[in-house]
């Protein structure tokens, strides 16, 4: 089937997942603050579920593997909202974790396959790079729950643990995503070596995925010039 008619099924379906992604960033500094039962970052990710599943469901096979991460996810978010558990907390953050980096590959290798650069082929661009850092973000909060002090603020521990059970995310995200971005640590760094690994890792998958996005958008830009001019 040709990109642009495969293209034309679920439009705008990249822009919806960069619009529920970005809600996570708008709610997690406000996270600490919440008092009630349902967490703000639980609506946010459940909508970035949604919008995940939604991303994806063009192909009946994907859409089948994305369902079967993302209901066991949605359902255990929930749970741990209102009746949280040690284990299901990790359980939660590996699924996530795994729906999100299933949900990003998916979306590259179809941006990937591409003929031509669409408004919605950019949002799926961005929208995999916020992905790959929340990802790593999952992984860093399964991380400092197994061995707390993994990623100190300062001189202090993080307190990343409210409780036993429960997450602060907004330092974790900061974390990911200044690694991904490879700005430096500043502030917060990195302190035992599954921590280091993990960040060294994510800061060579930010570099490739940056390096491999452009170009591609080039090659299809330059690509359908040329046809333009053909034609």
């Amino acid at each position: 089937m040709p990109a642009l008619k495969r293209g034309a099924t679920n439009a705008g379906r990249f822009g919806i997942l960069l619009v529920a992604l970005l809600a996570i960033f708008a709610v997690a500094p406000f996270a600490e603050r919440h008092q009630g039962p349902v967490q703000p970052l639980s609506l946010a990710f459940s909508a970035a579920l949604v919008a995940g599943v939604y991303s994806v469901a063009r192909r009946p096979r994907v859409l089948k593997l994305a369902l079967l991460v993302a209901i066991p996810a949605l359902a255990i978010e929930w749970l741990s909202n209102y009746y949280p558990t040690t284990t299901a907390v990790v359980v939660n953050l590996c699924l996530l974790g795994l729906f999100v980096a299933f949900v990003a590959a998916v979306i590259l290798l179809e941006v990937l396959e591409e003929s031509r650069v669409t408004l919605d082929t950019i949002f799926g661009g961005v929208a995999i790079y916020l992905l790959i850092g929340l990802a790593w973000t999952f992984g860093y909060a399964v991380i400092e729950h197994l061995e707390p002090g993994s990623f100190p603020l300062g001189e202090a521990p993080l307190q990343s643990l409210r409780q036993p059970f429960e997450f602060v995310f907004p330092e974790l995200i900061y974390f990911s995503f200044v690694t991904l971005t490879t700005l430096g640590y500043g502030d917060m760094a990195p302190a035992t070596q599954p921590a280091r690994i993990f960040a060294i890792f994510e800061a060579i998958t930010g570099q490739l995925y940056v390096a491999i996005f452009i170009a591609r958008l080039v090659a299809l830009h330059i690509t359908h010039q040329r046809d333009k001019q053909q034609s």
